[in-house]
């Protein structure tokens, strides 16, 4: 290789002249196709000496110039090679200019070799090219145009000057290259890959524009949008409806967003990226805390990522009349999750229908309020903003909550309605409200374990009670089957004092006690007191498997506490060995319409098992097989052992139905005295053994 090559190809002389009389100035190269437009700057010729310009193609391999034409005129400024591989391949041209006897040479200036990769799932295009060296005083007028290509239009994607540039040492051509990277977000069809093309134009002072060769990959938009960055969460304090504002994704070719729920559930899809703002009409902002989420969509598909994003949500005010103060108290959950937080909160408040007027302003920290001093029987209305640090936020709204303050008059009537026992643990508790007395409590009141005083179980406002003014609560940790627990109901009024009191009410406690020789089971209960009604009857259930399931067995008298159950039978003696039973209190002429039903506890009795056992057996005769018979047991549980006097274990079974014909292995065994073991389990569990012997005898 020349060394006027390896100075020259160092330097990409674009606008700058060494003689600027004598010597020819290349000022761009440009690849237009397969063709190279090579441009300079035309001298001058004061002495009328001037010959030609000739234009070379040099080749550093072979150090041989080609001549690629001879412009006689000295205005003449370009030259146009056509049929190159410029597209895959760095061209090497330079001029002379003649002056009579003396030639003088440009620089040697090359074509721009442009390298295109596709990675990152070809959603990156990577740029290469090589970087040369530009004279200090015209470094600041040169930069790059980046350009692309994919429906036939050249578009510019970026601008990149010297100064920008990343560059990497290319240790097999020996010198730096530019390193560039550009991220696709073109869309051909979703996630579809497309072919792009990319080319550079090197811009100086000068006219021109030197252009390098054009490449073409194949990519596809595959990076989802940056997630937007919530503004604010607020209310429609007129329709109470959640609001949602969002600050836009900065991609170009986001093409709109998707409103979830902090659930991730989906509320709607706006198209178009400009809209910044939805606001939810299915929204109960007024009755609960709302979340939301932003996620960008891109033109091909791509969605950001959820747990990129925190949740906002709104503010939700309770409201509570404090009677005996004449206030109402305002309490509300914080604003989370804006930079750099909560500045104050402002209160709003006036009678309804009239405007809403600051009332305080709180600091970061406040979720609460007290207004003091408000007009009874009148209808308030209250809201909060949420102002943020960040005044170039939005504040946030909570939704508008109204309340009465009138004295809400007592209820008419004050009944409990039902005890009933769940199981073992639990008693259900029902009253009977009335419903025009809105805002009254209830408490659920026991007597304590000394029958003097009643204790306090749980206050419970009027809105819990359902459609039919029923108010249900379970007091749990009791023990209902060894106990009778008294309840009433007290009427609370809104300064917390018990104004009046229900009837006394009390759970059936039953009682099963087992007789054996009789075999019967006696249920003796408690009878349940008191409903509005009369108790019509009661209704016995009896389950035989471990109390699961219950299964109506008999009817009794409503005046009648006692019931006996006769389980003699065939059935009861082979089948079964625990008894448990359910009583049900069923009321009748209910004043309220109401006819309730209490359910005492599970109580169980279990009847004395039977078992008799042969002592011998006689093979060949008439008691060939040695088998108990029994009763009143667990047949499902059963083990029976045959043993010599060595305690060898002849036979084993656990099927209550097999008995031992004197064999083992098929063979009868000797005449003698054999030992056995019989294990079973009553109802309630619990193990009984019989050992014993039986004797083997054959029949003569």
């Amino acid at each position: 290789m020349s060394i006027r090559f390896l100075l020259t190809y160092a330097c990409l002389s674009l606008g700058f002249i060494l003689n600027a009389q004598e010597a020819p100035l290349i000022q761009c190269v440009s690849v237009e196709g397969s063709s190279v437009r090579i441009t300079w700057q035309s001298g001058t010729d004061t002495a009328g000496t001037f010959t030609d310009y000739k234009v070379f193609r040099y080749n550093p391999i072979s150090d041989l110039s080609t001549l690629l034409g001879t412009y006689p005129g000295i205005s003449s400024t370009e030259h146009l090679q056509a049929g190159t591989l410029a597209g895959t391949e760095s061209i090497l041209y330079y001029l002379t200019a003649t002056y009579g006897s003396q030639v003088f040479y440009s620089d040697t200036v090359p074509t721009i070799d442009l390298n295109l990769a596709s990675i990152v799932d070809f959603s990156v295009a990577r740029l290469t090219w090589a970087q040369f060296i530009y004279p200090t005083e015209l470094s600041s007028f040169l930069y790059y145009i980046i350009q692309m290509n994919h429906d036939g239009t050249w578009l510019d994607v970026d601008t990149l000057y010297f100064d920008e540039m990343t560059l990497l040492f290319n240790n097999t051509l020996g010198y730096d290259q530019v390193f560039y990277q550009h991220k696709i977000q073109v869309c051909q069809g979703a996630l579809a890959s497309i072919p792009i093309q990319f080319r550079l134009q090197l811009v100086h002072s000068s006219a021109c524009i030197s252009q390098s060769s054009s490449q073409v990959n194949e990519f596809k938009d595959a990076t989802a949008p940056t997630p937007p960055v919530i503004e604010t969460v607020s209310v429609d304090t007129l329709t109470n409806e959640a609001q949602v504002y969002w600050f836009a994704s900065p991609e170009e070719d986001t093409g709109g967003y998707r409103v979830l729920s902090d659930f991730e559930i989906p509320w709607t899809t706006i198209n178009d990226p400009t809209v910044l703002l939805y606001q939810n009409p299915l929204s109960l902002a007024g009755q609960q805390v709302e979340g939301f989420l932003i996620v960008a969509e891109d033109t091909c598909g791509n969605r950001s990522a959820t747990d990129q994003q925190i949740p906002h949500f709104t503010i939700l005010p309770s409201l509570e009349f404090i009677r005996c103060s004449r206030s109402v108290r305002i309490s509300w959950n914080k604003y989370l999750d804006w930079m750099g937080g909560v500045k104050n909160y402002v209160v709003y408040g006036a009678i309804t229908g009239t405007a809403l007027q600051v009332l305080d302003t709180l600091g970061s920290s406040a979720t609460s309020y007290v207004h003091q001093a408000v007009e009874v029987a009148s209808n308030y209305s209250y809201f909060i903003k949420a102002l943020p640090v960040d005044e170039e936020r939005r504040p946030s709204f909570s939704a508008k909550k109204s309340i009465q303050t009138n004295y809400p008059d007592l209820p008419s009537f004050t009944y409990l309605a039902n005890i009933s026992v769940l199981d073992k643990r639990s008693i259900e508790l029902k009253a009977l409200v009335d419903p025009a007395a809105v805002g009254t409590r209830y408490r659920f009141q026991r007597l304590d374990r000394y029958g003097e005083d009643f204790d306090p179980v749980i206050t419970i406002g009027q809105a819990a009670a359902d459609a039919n003014g029923i108010i249900t609560y379970v007091d749990s940790d009791k023990d209902p089957g060894s106990a009778i627990y008294v309840y009433r109901l007290a009427i609370v009024d809104s300064c917390g004092f018990e104004d009046s009191y229900s009837q006394e009410s009390s759970n059936i406690l039953l009682q099963v006690n087992a007789d054996s020789g009789n075999r019967t089971n006696t249920l003796i209960w408690t009878p349940y007191r008191q409903w509005a009604g009369t108790v019509g009857s009661y209704r016995i259930f009896r389950s035989e498997d471990n109390n699961f399931p219950f299964f109506p067995y008999a009817n009794v008298a409503g005046d009648r506490t006692y019931f006996v159950d006769n389980v003699g039978t065939e059935t009861d003696y082979n089948e079964n060995s625990q008894y448990c039973y359910k009583v049900e209190a069923v009321e009748m002429e209910n004043p309220y319409g109401l006819n309730q039903g209490s359910k005492s506890n599970a109580a169980c009795a279990v009847q004395e098992n039977v078992m008799f056992i042969p002592n011998a057996i006689v093979i060949g005769g008439n008691n060939v097989l040695f088998k108990p018979i029994g009763g009143y047991f667990e047949k499902d549980n059963y083990l029976m052992q045959i043993y010599d006097r060595w305690g060898h274990l002849l036979f084993e079974t656990k099927d209550y139905t097999l008995g031992w014909n004197g064999t083992q292995n098929g063979a009868y065994v000797q005449e003698g005295v054999y030992a056995y073991r019989i294990k079973f389990f009553s109802g309630d569990g619990k193990e009984f053994s019989r050992d014993g012997t039986v004797t083997v005898l054959y029949s003569n």
